[in-house]
């Protein structure tokens, strides 16, 4: 049984599906970076949700007269919490690494098993070899994209926004006391909206309810009416039946 796996060369197919596996997940890790490269380099006007997500929280931190005091502890916790698919990007990164990982990890095993299980010297070498190989391909492509300077790229790009641009500009509108105030009087206006939105909200959904209330208590009043008159009508029947049987 277990020679089959280096016979039909099982263990080889394995080899190159964790090798395309872990490509596929390194192409998509460096597109999803190139994307940020290229919004974070133009953050003033980006469309991507968590860098104008935060963009907004710095600037409301400024405008509420709290401030950012450093601000690349900021830029790194903003950044932990960017998703694809619904994974974090540090998510995709481990699971990439992984399958490095596990692709040297079966070369030795694969080998121990051929030894165990008498399987021929070259089936053996030719197996470790394809192994050695995928698990080369796959450091070759990771070096290429080099993610790590990208990722870098990202996070001088963000700082030098906020450190040399953002925040100059918001402590120069923040210096006229008049400008504080209006900010102040916009974050507490935009803070009672959403609660009242929410309030309206919950409103609603307590009308939604009452009326699905009543629509029900109409329901049971007209079975209830079905019923009786059903129970009248046999009533009636049985009536009739037992002046038949008398007469």
């Amino acid at each position: 049984m277990i020679q089959d796996f280096y016979v039909k060369n099982y263990i080889i197919y394995g080899f190159s599906a964790l090798c395309g596996l872990g490509i596929i997940i390194r192409l998509i890790l460096n597109l999803v970076y190139i994307y940020l490269v290229k919004e974070s380099d133009k953050l003033g006007t980006t469309k991507n949700k968590l860098l104008k997500h935060m963009k907004m929280k710095f600037e409301t931190c400024y405008k509420l007269n709290i401030g950012v005091n450093n601000v690349d502890t900021f830029v790194d916790k903003s950044m932990t919490k960017y998703r694809f698919c619904g994974l974090l990007l540090s998510t995709w990164e481990n699971f990439s690494g992984q399958v490095l990982y596990l692709t040297f990890l079966i070369i030795p095993i694969s080998a121990i098993f051929g030894v165990i299980y008498d399987v021929s010297r070259e089936d053996i070498l030719y197996t470790g070899a394809v192994g050695i190989l995928a698990g080369a391909v796959l450091i070759f492509v990771d070096k290429m994209i080099n993610l790590p300077v990208k990722k870098q790229v990202i996070r001088l790009n963000l700082l030098d926004y906020l450190e040399n641009f953002c925040k100059v500009r918001l402590e120069h509108e923040l210096s006229q006391p008049e400008k504080l105030e209006q900010y102040r009087k916009e974050f507490l206006n935009a803070i009672e909206m959403k609660n009242q939105k929410a309030k309206d909200d919950e409103d609603d959904k307590e009308k939604i309810s009452r009326k699905e209330a009543r629509k029900l208590r109409k329901e049971e009043k007209r079975l209830e009416a079905l019923r009786k008159e059903e129970e009248k009508r046999r009533l009636e029947e049985e009536r009739r039946e037992e002046e038949r049987r008398k007469l």
